[in-house]
């Protein structure tokens, strides 16, 4: 008897564990059938928010060390829109929430995710790069910090750190790297408030969707606002105004950068911010730069109170090529290209500059029904070079 009750009970653990893997839902999901432009069948979903769930058939690829072997690659279910998406939707509100998503279908495909470790994918031609933050950054100048659902140390403490690493990892030809948003990631709900720092910062569930953080005309937007007076969304409005700063960046720098006479970049800084545990629960994944072609994107237009930002979402191309790196820990930090000005779409060519990087989480089959949850900061840094090379 008390054998059959283990068995149920680890059971039962497993279940709500990969039930806990819900980043999004939706109650009123439901599901059809389209064809791709071969003809070919796939399943979609019309959920405003897709789930991020585990494969159907989850593979763990290992070295023939067995269980102790080395991680090769995993098994995900991405959530793709379908190819016949057009335009997709979201009216945000001032306090982080929106109304809902409208006009995409989902396509969720399994994919296989390389472990990133066993590659070296690089910034500069891949889009994404893996970094050790205690061999890049020098400590004696960061102040750790204690908090990080607490706005105000992430702003003293933590944003120098991203400026810093940028600075030495894109190298001296950078004039400026200025970090001005971010947002924090827990992938229970249950446990956000358990966890929530002092300083009251709202921590959001991990994206479940394929999609790229900006788009040919939001990112150049983007760059455009941050040299003027801040909106209501931004983080920094208080600290520039109390200051009697009129912009995050100099005018006249952004302005030589959307003329092209200097080269600028929005990049991400994207850490593991559990101290004590690696990611394990929906870790981040992101598909090479040089297997993305503007056929696969779609807009997705986010309408602010005062602005309307873009975000490509994603159709399933077979050429996309997924990797993670498993069991990030709180010493390494993951640099994610949202967008270059000097990068190419379509680039299929290590020897090109990469435009950005598609990224999504996924339901990881390695990761264990006691893993903790993911609990990640992604920092957003714009870049400015002296040149426009």
């Amino acid at each position: 008897m008390h054998l059959i009750f283990l068995i149920l009970t680890i059971l039962n653990t497993f279940y709500l564990h990969n039930q806990l893997a819900v980043a999004m839902t939706n109650p009123t999901s439901s599901s059809s059938s389209v064809t791709t432009s071969s003809g070919a069948p796939i399943t979609t979903t019309s959920s405003a928010y897709p789930q991020i769930l585990p494969s159907k058939n989850p593979i763990v690829e290992r070295s023939n060390d067995g269980d102790n072997g080395v991680l090769i690659s995993v098994t995900g279910r991405m959530n793709y829109v379908t190819p016949d998406t057009k335009q997709i939707d979201i009216h945000r509100h001032k306090d982080g929430t929106d109304s809902g998503m409208q006009g995409a279908t989902w396509h969720p495909v399994d994919i296989p995710i390389a472990n990133g470790r066993l590659i070296q994918k690089k910034l500069h031609q891949h889009g994404y790069q893996l970094v050790d933050l205690t061999t890049t950054v020098q400590e004696e100048n960061t102040v750790p910090v204690s908090d990080f659902l607490d706005t105000d140390q992430v702003i003293d403490n933590f944003y120098p750190t991203c400026e810093q690493l940028l600075h030495k990892i894109l190298g001296p030809d950078v004039q400026v790297a200025k970090a001005f948003d971010h947002n924090i990631r827990i992938s229970r709900e249950e446990r956000q408030e358990e966890l929530k720092g002092g300083g009251g910062s709202k921590a959001q569930v991990p994206i479940g969707m394929v999609h790229g953080d900006y788009t040919k005309v939001s990112g150049p937007k983007r760059l455009h606002d941050l040299a003027q007076r801040p909106k209501a969304n931004d983080v920094m409005k208080d600290r520039l105004l109390q200051a009697g700063q009129e912009s995050l960046l100099d005018p006249t720098m952004v302005q030589e950068a959307l003329e092209g006479k200097r080269r600028f970049a929005l990049i991400n800084v994207w850490r593991n911010i559990d101290p004590e545990n690696p990611v394990q629960e929906l870790p981040l994944a992101c598909a090479d730069a040089q297997n993305v072609v503007m056929d696969d994107l779609r807009t997705l237009s986010i309408h602010y109170p005062d602005r309307v930002g873009e975000n490509y979402f994603v159709a399933h191309n077979p050429s996309h090529k997924w990797a993670y790196f498993p069991e990030m820990t709180h010493d390494e930090a993951m640099l994610i290209k949202q967008w270059d000005s000097l990068g190419v779409i379509d680039t299929g060519s290590d020897e090109n500059i990469s435009c950005f990087a598609i990224h999504s989480a996924f339901a990881d089959p390695s990761s264990l029904p006691t893993a903790r949850p993911r609990r990640s900061i992604e920092v957003r840094v714009a870049v400015i070079w002296k040149e426009n090379n």
